[in-house]
């Protein structure tokens, strides 16, 4: 009978040697992994960041051509038009601004420039229960997005129908 307890007291020392050492391995190889992970979350929040500069960069870029182009516009349609020195009307040298090609280059460029950047995301088990709630960035990332589809729309309909004037 004694014999029997040193077994079982020796048996419940091992087992219970074996299991410590199951968990010291399994909070080794979570650690490893959320080392991992975060190395992999911080990747891809640089290469975001990094997409969202760029693209900030060629909007700038952008805009700064179209308001050079209206600016443009803008004086060549105030100033009256003045004959070079043979005598012709500078006006007739100049090719007709062709709307229709000017707004479809523009709405190329536009789709160009946002499909450069890249959208990446993660699944997070955790965060499950956040899901549905309340706007988040990319909700209001996308209603600006269709806001700006919908304004720029109605800026390239009045080119095409000529009712833009410039001040």
């Amino acid at each position: 009978s004694q014999q029997i307890a040193d077994i079982s007291t020796s048996l419940n020392a091992g087992i219970g040697q074996v299991q410590a050492s199951r968990k010291a391995d399994r909070d080794e190889r979570r650690s490893d992994l959320q080392h991992l992970w975060d190395e992999k979350i911080a990747d891809v929040n640089d290469g975001m960041a990094g997409g969202m500069e760029r693209r900030d960069a060629e909007i700038a870029a952008k805009r700064a051509d179209l308001d050079r182009a209206i600016a443009e516009a803008k004086q060549a349609r105030t100033s009256p038009a003045k004959p070079d020195a043979a005598g012709s009307d500078p006006d007739s040298r100049a090719p007709a601004l062709d709307t229709t090609a000017l707004s479809a280059e523009l709405a190329q460029r536009m789709n160009t420039v946002q499909l450069k950047v890249d959208t990446l995301g993660t699944f997070n088990a955790g965060a499950i229960s956040e899901m549905g709630v309340g706007g988040t960035a990319a909700e209001r990332g996308f209603q600006a997005q269709e806001k700006t589809a919908r304004n720029t729309e109605r800026i390239m309909n009045a080119v095409e129908s000529n009712d833009l004037a410039f001040e």
